[in-house]
């Protein structure tokens, strides 16, 4: 009896242990499957403006597609899911050291196709063109393209540049902005507590 009770006993303990390990094994898939669902990424389109729409820069008009300058405005998501518009490439970069402001994605737009690309994916080119703001930039989906642009615009001095080529003469332009702004209204208090003596 005694020889029964102890495999009886231990044909239990197997049997827990084979229950626990189960319990184990579904609860790590269901855990892996809970973390696969968190690390997909929500895919984001871009929009087209509206003729409401201003730069959340600047403030200045945007330009739709089939307008002359259309193919300059830019687009971001921010990360509240708020579709924003730029009227050119350098209000696109300094709009967030304004706000503070990040965002899950943002578009420019292919310089003869006017399709939205991916800014990271887009090839730049600097020229002598005229933009809305001045900052001459254009944008292509494939290097074939830049180098049309570049052969067929000789005159306009282009030249093939980086993200961070833009990002420069963009900030430069904020900071002097900012040094005006400042200057300005400390010209203003100082008339401000002349007037007031």
């Amino acid at each position: 009896m005694k020889k029964f009770s102890l495999l009886l006993l231990s044909l239990l303990l197997v049997l827990a242990m084979a229950a626990c390990n189960s319990n184990d094994d579904n609860s790590s898939t269901d855990t892996a499957s809970n973390n696969d669902d968190t690390k997909t990424e929500e895919k984001v389109e871009p929009i087209e403006p509206t003729e409401e729409d201003t730069c959340a820069f600047c403030g200045m008009e945007i330009l739709e597609k089939d307008d002359e300058m259309g193919q300059f405005t830019a687009e971001a998501i921010t990360e509240d899911d708020e579709y924003i518009f730029f009227c050119d490439s350098g209000c696109l970069l300094n709009a967030p050291r304004k706000s503070g402001e990040t965002y899950k994605e943002s578009w420019v737009r292919d310089y003869y196709t006017l399709d939205w690309l991916k800014s990271d994916d887009a090839i730049i080119v600097h020229s002598d063109i005229a933009t809305p703001m001045k900052y001459g930039y254009s944008f292509f989906s494939s290097q074939e393209d830049a180098d049309t642009f570049t052969s067929d615009h000789a005159d306009l001095n282009p030249t093939v540049v980086t993200w961070k080529n833009v990002d420069e003469v963009a900030n430069e332009r904020y900071q002097k902005k900012m040094q005006m702004q400042e200057q300005q209204n400390n010209s203003d208090e100082s008339t401000t507590e002349n007037s007031g003596h």
